[in-house]
């Protein structure tokens, strides 16, 4: 998923948006978040991990922020919101049912790392990208979210055949 500060770059740089508009665009990707938190809260008591699968579906449609229209970086940036919602409240609750009680500050402190890592890994090769060309800032991220949807389902089913 890219950051916030290159889509916000690219729609600044392009002239999708203006400086003011930046921090209400930003805004609207936290409401969505705070909100598509509580929705997925909610989905994750009936269907579990399963619901993981939302983040590189959403993920991958985020890209559209990238696209030379207004209208798509505003959507884009929502669902951008949509990511966020899911990663900082379904990731932890599955943590919980996958790792006994007594590791996992460990577990939380691990998953914490890793998420780092890897935004700063997809803020580089995604800002290197995007140094080519947007066009391709939006391959980028399908593929990687296509992969990483592969990904997520052979573990979930790993996971589920060995509970």
């Amino acid at each position: 998923m890219a950051s916030f500060p290159l889509l916000a770059f690219h729609a600044q740089t392009t002239g999708l948006l203006t400086d003011a508009q930046v921090p209400l665009v930003f805004a609207l990707a936290m409401f969505v978040d705070g909100a598509s938190g509580l929705v997925m809260d909610r989905m994750y008591d009936s269907w579990g991990p399963r619901t993981l699968l939302a983040v590189p579906v959403a993920a991958a449609a985020s890209a559209i922020a990238f696209a030379g229209d207004v209208a798509l970086v505003w959507l884009g940036v929502a669902i951008w919101g949509v990511v966020n919602g899911v990663m900082d409240s379904t990731v932890k609750a599955v943590v919980t049912e996958l790792v006994p009680s007594s590791t996992r500050p460990v577990a939380f402190g691990w998953l914490a790392f890793a998420r780092g890592a890897g935004l700063l890994i997809a803020g580089g090769v995604l800002g290197a990208v995007y140094d080519v060309g947007s066009g391709w800032t939006i391959v980028a991220i399908v593929a990687a979210n296509i992969a990483g949807f592969a990904g997520l389902l052979l573990t979930l089913r790993r996971t589920r055949s060995a509970a």
